[in-house]
């Protein structure tokens, strides 16, 4: 039964865990900005949601599997695909910080005298998205990393098992 429990449904729970985890920070944003973000998506808006939806289920994969291994080497080693990958979420906010001073240049450069403030905003929106983009993509691969270290910290004691060598108290 515990190798059942440290085996498999520790490591599916907590490599679920970060899927449910975005899915919950995503219904989080109220409708009209999600709708007003998705029609507004830009190519680097896609590049950078594309990058982090791959590192991401790179991340759950390797999370799930350094669970599965994980026998009490209690360094964490059995997560070390996991760490190396978790680095990469710095990316994703300078690449929507890319797109925002890139978006509002470009709205800059497009400006002539008497452009109604409507063309602005309308001009301005790719600045938004890329930034939310970037954070959105950083977060949702915050949460491998996170999940990996708890799970590591409750599924290691329950693999290695009680401790047979008797204790004396002196």
């Amino acid at each position: 039964m515990n190798a059942l429990l440290v085996r498999g449904l520790l490591p599916l729970i907590f490599a679920l865990g970060p899927w449910v985890m975005t899915f919950c920070l995503l219904i989080a944003i109220p409708a009209d900005a999600r709708e007003f973000y998705s029609l507004h998506l830009t190519r680097l808006d896609w590049i950078i949601l594309g990058f982090g939806a791959g590192l991401f289920i790179w991340q759950t994969l390797a999370l799930w599997l350094g669970l599965v291994t994980a026998q009490g080497a209690g360094d964490g080693s059995d997560l070390v695909w996991l760490r190396q990958l978790s680095m990469a979420v710095e990316w994703f906010p300078l690449l929507g910080l890319l797109g925002t001073v890139i978006s509002i240049l470009q709205t800059l450069a497009n400006l002539a005298p008497g452009t109604p403030v409507e063309e602005v905003i309308k001009n301005y929106s790719p600045a938004l998205t890329a930034t939310a983009s970037g954070l959105f993509a950083a977060l949702g691969n915050l949460f491998p990393l996170w999940m990996g270290n708890l799970g590591l910290l409750l599924i290691q004691p329950l693999a290695q098992g009680p401790d047979p060598t008797p204790r004396v108290e002196v």
